[in-house]
């Protein structure tokens, strides 16, 4: 009896297989990226960087994995390695708004408020001068100055 052309063919265990781990690991990333969020709402900045680590491991892609790592990171007082993660943030989303504005962040951090204004113009090009992120780097750059 020929095949029902009407009929998709079953996967193959390979394809099962292939979709079942991608989907844990996205799920992992996701699982991850919630976890880091909680120890960070705690300032438990080695136990977000863990988290952080592990689900950059899992998609060295992720855009807001990076940035996290990056936020972690200069709030333990690492610029070096913070200044890494934002910027692989932003090769993989240049308009990731929370890259651009903590990356302005570390500017300020770092006695460099030039560069910070530099991300503020940014912003205003992704989003306007109204968005969250703008505000906070415009405030932050008018407190940097004072």
């Amino acid at each position: 009896m020929a095949a029902d052309p009407y009929t998709e063919p079953a996967p193959s265990a390979t394809t099962e297989s292939k979709t079942n781990k991608k989907s844990k690991a996205k799920d992992s990333v996701e699982s991850l990226l919630k976890s880091s969020r909680s120890s960070i709402s705690k300032k438990k900045w080695a136990q977000a960087k863990k988290d952080l680590i592990k689900a950059d491991k899992l998609n060295s892609k992720n855009a807001d994995v990076k940035n996290l790592l990056g936020f972690v990171t200069r709030n333990m007082n690492d610029t070096k390695s913070s200044m890494k993660y934002y910027q692989a943030a932003l090769k993989i989303d240049p308009n990731h708004l929370g890259a651009n504005e903590y990356l302005g962040e570390l500017y300020l951090k770092l006695k460099q408020p030039d560069k910070a204004k530099a991300q503020l113009a940014k912003l205003e090009q992704i989003c306007g001068t109204n968005c969250a992120e703008y505000k906070d780097l415009a405030n932050d750059i008018a407190k940097y100055k004072k």
